[in-house]
């Protein structure tokens, strides 16, 4: 081995051994000292309102928002804002009071319809009006989507069907509890759980 190889070797190992430990030592320091890039969205980016109230994400990694000024959808790059004279993505009502998912469809409750979106194109589909009602309340339960209005009266939009709960309250939320749909009211003791399935009362406690 002449003297070059020899040098150029022990170089070689060397540059090894130091490029080695700088990456252990990056590896173990704390993640708040890692240069972490982040980055905050708001009106400026696109967003319609800095106020969210509400959101969830598709099965194509789509984020829906309610914010106080509507719909909007985000890919990770762009935000889509759903308004009513929007010529792409128009909803009935820019006051968005909830919204579900089912499978590719995105049901989004405003104050004058239910709006179905395909978050294949992002575009509505179709809507659907319960007359004299407002859906407070819309949630996906054992394939079909449940309507909780602004009258009391829950509706199975799957099956066309609905019934009216005894409380005389509006003051609703609406949650899944195994294999039950459970309505509460929060300024009161009244509770209902309510089987899907056979789309009946079981329990009612005022």
């Amino acid at each position: 081995m002449t003297p070059a190889v020899f040098y150029f070797k022990c170089f070689v190992i060397t540059l090894l051994l130091l490029v080695s430990g700088i990456i252990s030592v990056y590896a173990q320091r704390p993640i708040r000292e890692l240069d972490v890039q982040t980055v905050h969205y708001d009106v400026r980016n696109g967003l319609p309102d800095n106020s969210i109230k509400k959101g969830l994400i598709d099965k194509n990694g789509l984020m829906w928002l309610i914010t106080n000024a509507g719909l909007s959808c985000f890919d990770g790059q762009h935000f889509f804002n759903y308004e009513v004279d929007s010529p792409l993505f128009k909803i009935s009502d820019n006051e968005v009071l909830d919204i579900a998912l089912q499978d590719t469809l995105i049901y989004v409750a405003t104050a004058k319809g239910i709006d179905v979106i395909d978050i294949r194109s992002k575009k509505k589909i179709k809507s659907i009006v319960l007359k004299n009602h407002t859906v407070r309340y819309i949630i996906e339960f054992k394939s079909s989507i449940f309507a909780l209005t602004d009258k009391r009266v829950l509706v199975d939009l799957k099956h066309k069907r609905s019934l009216r709960l005894g409380d005389k309250s509006d003051n609703y939320t609406m949650v899944k509890s195994d294999d039950y749909l459970v309505i509460m009211n929060l300024k009161s003791s009244y509770y209902a759980v309510v089987d899907p399935l056979k789309f009946k009362i079981i329990k009612e406690v005022n």
